[in-house]
């Protein structure tokens, strides 16, 4: 196989760098998945479940789930739960068809310039997918978390306190 021009070198790399940026916010957006349904959970139960001796534990053990059951832990006591189920079903396709089946169902496409660009477009519509549930389940943890006494401020103070432990450069 010849080895590809530079320019196409550089497509061939920014349909991995479009996978990547989709794969992570797919990944950002199960996060936020798992903190909703713990934060639910316990602003439900006002205590762990039985079973369960630890926050972390519980984090723990809904991070153990697969994506597909997440969906079905989602709670149902906030106004916009079934449009966020309906979006969020949507969204795990769309994950599951990149985690494992993107570049087999593409073969041919990743071949040309043209099949490529599709290849970047759809990537990209997958992501701008992930970015808007998890926008839309942000929406939905602050509204447990305020449940619980857990201000949206208090929250941003816990997350800088993170990055500058961490000693963020982003």
């Amino acid at each position: 196989m010849p080895e590809p021009d530079d320019e196409v070198g550089e497509h061939v790399r920014d349909v991995y760098a479009h996978f990547g940026l989709a794969y992570y916010m797919s990944q950002v957006l199960e996060h936020t998945l798992v903190n909703m349904i713990t934060v639910a959970q316990l602003s439900r139960l006002h205590t762990l479940p039985a079973g369960v001796k630890t926050q972390d534990d519980l984090w723990s053990r809904n991070f153990a789930l697969t994506l597909g059951r997440m969906v079905r832990q989602l709670p149902s006591d906030h106004d916009d739960t079934s449009v966020v189920a309906a979006k969020l079903s949507a969204a795990v396709e769309t994950r599951n068809g990149i985690a494992h089946r993107f570049f087999r169902e593409r073969a041919e496409d990743f071949l040309t310039a043209p099949g490529r660009e599709a290849m970047i477009a759809d990537l990209e519509a997958a992501r701008e997918q992930f970015s808007e549930v998890e926008t839309m389940l942000t929406a939905i943890l602050r509204f447990h978390m305020h449940k619980l006494g857990v201000s949206a401020e208090a929250t941003e103070r816990e997350y800088a306190k993170l990055e500058q432990a961490a000693g963020s450069d982003l």
